[in-house]
């Protein structure tokens, strides 16, 4: 009985020493692969408070589109929901620019630029006629607009 105590005591003092041995090589792994340490999660919330600091407000594409104008051409893209944000894709077009025209569109460029989450893609102009005679006969804008969602449409999407 002594024999069987003594063996009971000492396989179980094994399986301790085993189990220990276990749990510093999970701990180690685990140390090894946590990308959640305190200073990467501060860097990843960091991260993106700058992002959210970049979106613009929920109606930011109203925003454009009023900035726009009537005398131009609206045309929705694409429009992607993200988790928190969207991204809208709008096209803008304008036939037969007049020069009066030109200081406008260049000013509206400069101030959208200016709004949070609004961004020029692209700006393209077609011009016709020959070497003395050239006239401007389109001009096309296309933006770019991240918006995040009010805290209504993340609660109850």
């Amino acid at each position: 009985m002594a024999w069987l105590c003594q063996e009971t005591a000492a396989n179980r003092k094994a399986k301790l020493s085993n189990a220990s041995g276990d749990e510093r090589e999970i701990s180690r792994q685990i140390a090894a692969r946590s990308a959640f340490a305190d200073s990467d999660l501060a860097a990843l919330r960091l991260h993106v408070d700058r992002f959210q600091v970049l979106l613009g407000p929920e109606d930011q594409l109203a925003t454009v589109v009023r900035g726009f104008g009537s005398s131009w051409d609206a045309e929705s893209n694409s429009t992607e929901e993200r988790n928190g944000f969207s991204v809208h894709i709008e096209t803008f077009r304008k036939l037969a620019p007049r020069i009066a025209d030109w200081s406008k569109a260049i000013d509206l460029l400069g101030e959208l630029e200016l709004l949070p989450g609004v961004g020029i893609a692209r700006f393209e102009m077609r011009t016709i006629g020959d070497h003395s005679h050239r006239s401007v006969d389109f001009l096309k804008v296309v933006v770019e607009i991240h918006s995040r969602h009010s805290m209504h449409n993340l609660v109850n999407p």
